[in-house]
């Protein structure tokens, strides 16, 4: 039986097209961090983003932001963090993401962007079949708060930044017609909330990605 691969995001958001934009921003800041030397030796030596050493890197420096999209999106976060996907001896169920000891603020804040994108792309946001998503706008705040974050923290620091925006010498060129195509508006700033400085990354006729 074929299903339509965007019935399958409709069941996520309203907005499937944040999906696509958070799902590329993510991906690029994780390589970016790589490229910038924050990785680190993982299972069966798989090179890893090392985003506790990157946290670290930053602490103290969220509270001079003087952003206040910024302020709000960490609001977002903090107020009612998402929760994380455990298992409790037979079955599935959500853990309160709570700040760890000795785990400074910014470290705690992309740690939780970090289960954002864990419970997306894990599959720990789909509903049970016949069931609607229960709060598509509490999906789509956090999905939106998390870009913002990811934005400053490309301004943070100028290493990442700079590797972020970089064009590949090689790409693969995913035209208008494509399946990750993005609307002008998103842009060029309205109708979504993407900043301004990953415009770039949503160019409604081409995007690349690097290979």
């Amino acid at each position: 039986m074929s299903v339509p691969i965007f019935d399958v995001v409709n069941k996520l958001t309203d907005d499937r097209d944040l999906v696509f934009r958070f799902f590329a921003v993510f991906s690029r800041f994780e390589c970016a961090l790589k490229r910038a030397d924050f990785f680190k030796r993982g299972l069966n030596d798989a090179a890893q983003p090392d985003w506790e050493r990157f946290s670290q890197t930053l602490q103290g420096r969220f509270g001079g932001i003087q952003n206040a999209a910024f302020g709000e999106a960490c609001a977002r976060l903090l107020t009612k963090p998402p929760q994380k996907q455990v298992v409790d001896g037979q079955a599935l169920r959500w853990k309160a993401s709570t700040r760890v000891a000795g785990e400074c603020e910014e470290a705690y804040i992309l740690r939780l962007v970090r289960t954002v994108r864990n419970n997306l792309f894990h599959g720990g946001k789909y509903p049970w079949p016949d069931q609607g998503v229960e709060d598509a706008a509490r999906n789509r705040g956090l999905l939106e708060a998390s870009l913002v974050v990811l934005n400053e923290c490309l301004a943070l620091n100028a290493a990442l930044g700079e590797t972020f925006s970089e064009w590949p010498n090689r790409a693969v060129v995913l035209r208008r017609h494509a399946t990750l195509k993005l609307s002008a508006g998103c842009r060029q700033g309205t109708g979504c909330a993407v900043p301004a400085k990953l415009g770039r990354w949503f160019d409604p006729h081409t995007l690349a990605l690097s290979y």
